[in-house]
């Protein structure tokens, strides 16, 4: 028995070749984007979870900025306060100082009658 490869069993078997080949290179170009598709779906996902990490780590900064922002307000309020405070009491010193000085002025040209009987009042 003797086959006679004629050219069109020739052609014939040169399609079926290649219509295997076409068919292996599209499941290798199929398996190819699946592939790709599931890394980038995996690298995608961990992406958004860092992405969401360092907004959430951003949101906590900015919460901690805004209340030490308040507190430095505060902390402000109270300085301004104590200054015056400050001021309110060194002009008292000051009026305390004058009215001192004033009487011991006063004093220094009253004589002994006078002086005893500036005491008495003063005591009173």
């Amino acid at each position: 028995m003797k086959i006679e490869l004629t050219d069109r069993t020739l052609l014939k078997l040169l399609g079926i070749i290649s219509f295997i080949l076409v068919i292996y290179l599209v499941s290798v170009l199929i398996s190819q984007k699946n592939k790709m598709n599931n890394y980038f779906e995996l690298h995608k996902g961990l992406m958004n979870k860092y992405t969401k990490e360092k907004d959430s780590l951003i949101e906590v900064k900015s919460k901690d900025i805004k209340h030490l922002l308040e507190l430095n307000k505060k902390k402000q309020i109270v300085i301004d306060n104590a200054i015056y405070s400050i001021d309110s009491l060194q002009k008292e010193k000051n009026k305390i100082k004058i009215v001192y000085k004033d009487r011991k002025d006063k004093i220094k040209e009253l004589n002994s009658v006078e002086l005893e009987k500036y005491w008495k009042y003063e005591i009173k």
